[in-house]
């Protein structure tokens, strides 16, 4: 749904009863009054910078916020109103999608999607409402574990882990000469987390997009342009902004490798309490499994055995009768971690001894590759990148990734942004969020190939039909590009008319 009495027609649809369905009207538009609810938009997403300015590894994109001022006269959007349509929806999270549509060409183009993260009403004349959304990369946040996997790639483990946090909007996966992990698992932290790593260990990129969809490139995928963007769309007021090249140069690179081994039949777990077990079933014993003072993971564990791996007696010191006949365990395995659910057959017994054997991955320490360019190192100073993450396991792997990023960054390179020209909303729309687009800006000496890394849109009810629309870029880290710009450049004294 869109309005259609403005040059700009926004729709805002959300999926107030949360069925999964955006089937409710258009939030941006009243049909009572046949007048704008939306009064204003504040938009983000992306990422501003491509590495910390430390220099230690690189910057994940946020999830993004989106900021709706609404018109709320009638107390819409006010959870004390108990009248309101509304009224008990007030405090879900659920989804929203924005979109708008370019009276020139007919498109509708996404804006965002996201998950309400509150309402503030404002009780001023006239009474308004602004509801603030999290980008759809917030539903990641709950945390995922899994047992280990072999001899998988980097692409099949970003599916995996949206699919154990229940994901179920669109994706778009890059395989394209995925690289092999040896051994990898997902140890009980955010599915976000889980996924970012595996990301930058393949030197790779992930995000959700405006539509929702959960996305990944590979470090060579076949992305490709999805419009040329020249001097005549953009606002010269806001000019061309170029970060200084000492955030943007890297001459030297340390990336580090960890690589892992197997060990079989070792003993990852001991208890060392002895409680008393109670006749029937027990409550669930939680095991962390560690070697060596480090947690590891597990590719197979043994349930507990009895009198090898545990004894039972009907007094603590063990002294009394022998009672580990009675007892028996349910295990279940993940991949540090193990519960084990105890039932005793007989009257109450201590457990004078329990441990877990498995057969565990353990973990080399961190080795690294370095390469350094001299030349650029005597030009600029000594300018460091660290990686150290732990998914990448090969350190020939860890070299080329070294050699490939000082000879990217050795150089200052373009990092630039720009506004649209605020009437230019095909231009403005076209290229989502790390998107690849053309930039012919000349008169700068500003050329070649770039995503989007940043996005700011904003738009006001008192200029309906311009919106603001700031591009951050930054060079395509994810395929063999040409290099898109370097230093010395310079800047006219005279803009173009």
């Amino acid at each position: 749904q869109t309005i259609t009495s403005r040059a700009l027609p926004w729709g805002v649809i959300v999926a107030w009863d949360d069925d999964g369905f955006f089937t409710g009207e258009n939030e941006a538009f009243d049909p009572a009054t046949g007048t704008g609810r939306l009064q204003s938009l504040r938009l983000r997403m992306g990422r501003e910078f491509l590495f910390n300015s430390s220099g230690d590894g690189l910057i994940y994109p946020d999830a993004g916020t989106l900021e709706l001022d609404m018109l709320d006269q009638a107390g819409r959007y006010d959870p004390y109103n108990a009248s309101s349509p509304l009224a008990e929806y007030l405090y879900k999270n659920q989804k929203v999608k924005v979109i708008i549509k370019s009276e020139v060409t007919g498109t509708q183009y996404p804006v965002f999607t996201g998950r309400i993260a509150d309402i503030r009403p404002d009780y001023g004349v006239p009474q308004k409402a602004t509801i603030y959304i999290d980008g759809e990369a917030i539903r990641l946040k709950n945390k995922i574990k899994s047992t280990v996997y072999t001899s998988v790639q980097y692409d099949a483990q970003i599916s995996e882990a949206l699919t154990l946090a229940g994901w179920t909007d669109e994706t778009d996966i890059d395989s394209t000469g995925s690289d092999q992990m040896a051994y990898h698992w997902f140890s009980n932290t955010s599915a976000i987390n889980e996924i970012e790593k595996i990301a930058e260990a393949a030197f790779g990129l992930f995000w959700v997009s405006e539509d929702g969809t959960a996305k990944y490139r590979g470090r060579i995928n076949p992305d490709t342009s999805t419009q040329s963007v020249t001097e005549a769309d953009i606002d010269y007021g806001y000019r061309i902004r170029i970060p200084a090249p000492r955030d943007v140069l890297r001459n030297r690179a340390r990336v580090y490798a960890r690589t892992r081994t197997a060990v079989n039949n070792a003993e990852v777990w001991r208890m060392i309490d002895k409680p008393l077990i109670a006749s029937g079933t027990g409550d669930a014993i939680w095991a962390d499994f560690t070697y060596n003072s480090e947690s590891v993971p597990a590719t197979s564990v043994t349930s507990p055995v009895a009198t090898t791996d545990f004894t039972a007696n009907d007094a603590q010191d063990g002294s009394g009768t022998n009672r580990t006949a009675n007892i028996s365990f349910s295990t279940t395995a993940f991949s540090t971690t193990a519960k084990l659910i105890p039932t005793n057959s007989g009257a109450g017994a201590y457990m004078t001894l329990l441990k877990i054997r498995a057969n565990i991955i353990t973990t080399d320490k961190y080795t690294f590759a370095e390469y350094e360019d001299a030349t650029s190192i005597a030009a600029y100073g000594d300018r460091e990148f660290t990686m150290k993450t732990d998914w990448l396991q090969d350190l020939n792997a860890a070299n080329e990734y070294a050699q490939v990023f000082v000879s990217r960054f050795k150089d200052p390179r373009a990092f630039p942004r720009f506004k649209f020209k605020r009437s230019s909303i095909d231009k403005q729309f076209t290229t989502g969020l790390f998107n690849m687009i053309t930039i012919n800006f000349n008169t700068f000496g500003v050329t070649g190939e770039f995503r989007t890394g940043y996005v700011e849109r904003s738009w006001s009810i008192n200029e309906p039909n311009v919106i603001d629309s700031v591009y951050y870029l930054e060079p395509n880290t994810t395929s063999n590009v040409g290099d898109t710009w370097v230093f010395p450049m310079t800047f006219p004294t005279v803009f173009p008319a």
